[in-house]
């Protein structure tokens, strides 16, 4: 199923269900029992995708829209709330609703409560009536993304560009962790970095046949929906930089 059918199939089962639903910016939303759920149909195509079985995949998000709406007197839970990157462009016209930050030129800083099949991402509102300051709920979550491991591996022994070793769920996002920066000065002081997509991220040593290289790389066709930057970044100084490409005029001489 295509993913236009399978929205459409899904929002109608929705309905069938809850009642009025509305479909924007690639999220669902409906109300009930004064509480509004969104749900991000990208994460819910992926999963239908993954499984394969369209009815388990419904069922399982029906009842845990169900849950959410039962916790009407939502409470955070710290333990397993963790920062992610995502594109500027995410949330769309709702993006103002959720609690984010500035990482880099055209990435933004989102926080997400981990609810096993479902990442919820927190709104401003809801950090405003959980109790929690803004900052106990940001210096938590990257507690808790120091918890989680990866490592790089190289992908060329002679470029010596590096990628994640191991596929997880916070995928690329792994670099706002104190712990896992510190591999990145093991491979040096002056570096560039690359953040295509949500389980991608590449890293090699500042050069400009690494800038090449990177900039090639970075074109790679990934699903938009998976996209986070086509840019190149430049870490030093445990800062991030945007890597902007001067326009260079060249004259033959003969």
């Amino acid at each position: 199923m295509n993913q236009g059918k399978f929205i459409s199939k899904f929002k109608i089962d929705l309905e069938k269900e809850f009642g009025a639903v509305k479909i924007k910016d690639n999220n669902i939303f409906l109300r009930i029992k004064n509480t509004e759920v969104c749900c991000s149909l990208q994460d819910v195509y992926r999963d239908y995708i993954i499984s394969g079985d369209y009815n388990n995949v419904k069922d399982r998000y029906i009842e845990l829209i169900w849950d959410v709406i039962s916790k009407q007197h939502y409470k955070i839970n710290l333990d397993v709330i963790f920062p992610v990157l995502r594109p500027c462009t995410f949330g769309g016209d709702n993006a103002g609703k959720f609690y984010r930050e500035k990482f880099a030129e055209d990435i933004m800083i989102y926080f997400v409560e981990d609810k096993d099949e479902l990442w919820k991402y927190l709104t401003l509102k809801e950090i405003e009536d959980s109790g929690y300051s803004v900052e106990e709920i940001k210096n938590k979550a990257f507690q808790n993304i120091n918890k989680i491991t990866n490592s790089l591996n190289v992908l060329d022994e002679n470029i010596r560009i590096y990628s994640l070793a191991f596929d997880n769920q916070l995928g690329s996002s792994i670099i706002l962790s104190e712990k896992f920066r510190k591999q990145l000065d093991k491979i040096g002081k002056d570096l560039l970095v690359a953040i295509p997509a949500q389980d991608a991220l590449l890293v090699s040593k500042y050069t400009y046949q690494n800038r090449y290289i990177m900039k090639n790389l970075v074109k790679v066709e990934i699903e938009e929906k998976y996209r986070i930057s086509n840019k190149l970044y430049r870490y030093k100084n445990n800062k991030i930089m945007l890597v902007k490409d001067k326009n260079v005029n060249l004259q033959l001489v003969k």
